[in-house]
């Protein structure tokens, strides 16, 4: 039986401000002409406000949009472990989809930076038996960009026991 898991809350809100940059860019840029209004002359206040007003629109817009991409993002990032293999289906238009029979996965390993031990996410890579450990691309089998960190480790839990694998203890930068 297979049931395809999503990655949790905290992924879809980091998807989001990862998405946001550019929204957050136009929120500063309203704020700086907010703020610059008490300083120009009269001349430039129509000309002021109506920038205002489109960067304020901008921003709105932006942030949505990046909400909508990140939404779908994640809708379409699903795993499941099922009786043979752990799979992975990713993708909006692209679609990749990335089984492993638990028989190749070599590691299952959490890493966390120091704002994600904060935050309570951590990094899942799955490393197969083919994996080579010299590829310079650095790319694992299966890597999962953030994941709730107790989630994590029940996936982690799961996925060494049905591969019979040693747990790897989690990493964290320092």
């Amino acid at each position: 039986m297979e049931i395809e898991q999503r990655l949790g809350k905290k992924t879809f809100w980091i998807f989001v401000l990862s998405n946001s940059k550019a929204a957050f860019a136009f929120l500063l840029v309203t704020i700086v002409l907010i703020i610059s209004r008490g300083y120009v002359g009269s001349n430039f206040t129509d000309i002021l406000n109506y920038s205002i007003i489109v960067a304020g629109v901008i921003f709105i817009t932006a942030l949505l949009l990046s909400i909508v991409v990140s939404w779908l993002v994640y809708i379409n990032y699903t795993f499941s472990i099922t009786e043979n293999a752990f799979k992975v289906r990713e993708g909006i238009f692209n679609k990749k989809e990335t089984a492993i029979p638990y028989r190749q996965i070599q590691s299952v390993d959490l890493r966390q930076d120091v704002v994600a031990q904060i935050i309570g996410v951590s990094k899942l890579v799955v490393l197969t038996a083919g994996h080579d450990d010299n590829d310079k691309t650095g790319e694992a089998e299966i890597d999962f960009p953030v994941i709730d960190t107790e989630f994590a480790k029940n996936i982690q839990t799961e996925l060494l026991k049905r591969s019979q694998t040693e747990k790897i203890v989690i990493q964290k930068a320092e």
